[in-house]
């Protein structure tokens, strides 16, 4: 009986330290990514001064896209990309912080809304957007 709880026990053992290694490298990994230097959203009155912003922009972004872009595909990108110049300078002129990526999230809902290109369509042209 005592030469089966020996191995057992052993194995036992190495499974827990296999479990405790894991835990924490992901919590090492969570701290990393915590002090990244991302800034995040962190009051109900930054998400309302970025949800103001969307709706104020929103109007511009369909007359821009409406006076800009004559309707090729291969020049989405390009247009999508003065855009985001002009909403990036507006969100600065504003002492907005958004990233890029926010940016065109924003972007991307609004020309759905409008209904100017297909959904898909501006999606790949935000993709190839830097």
């Amino acid at each position: 009986m005592a030469a089966i709880l020996i191995p057992l026990t052993l194995f036992a053992v190495v499974i827990m330290a296999v479990v405790v290694w894991y835990i924490l490298q992901r919590r090492r990994a969570r701290a990393q990514r915590d002090t990244s230097g991302q800034a995040d959203i962190v009051s109900l009155d930054d998400l309302r001064a970025l949800a103001t912003f969307a709706k104020d922009r929103h109007e511009r972004i369909g007359e821009y896209m409406r006076s800009t872009w004559s309707g090729s595909h291969a020049e989405l990108p390009g247009v999508l990309t003065a855009l985001l110049i002009e909403l990036d300078r507006d969100a600065i002129a504003r002492k907005l912080i958004i990233d890029r990526d926010s940016l065109k999230l924003m972007l991307g809902g609004s020309l759905r809304a409008h209904k100017l290109c297909h959904a898909h369509l501006v999606r790949e042209a935000l993709d190839k957007v830097a």
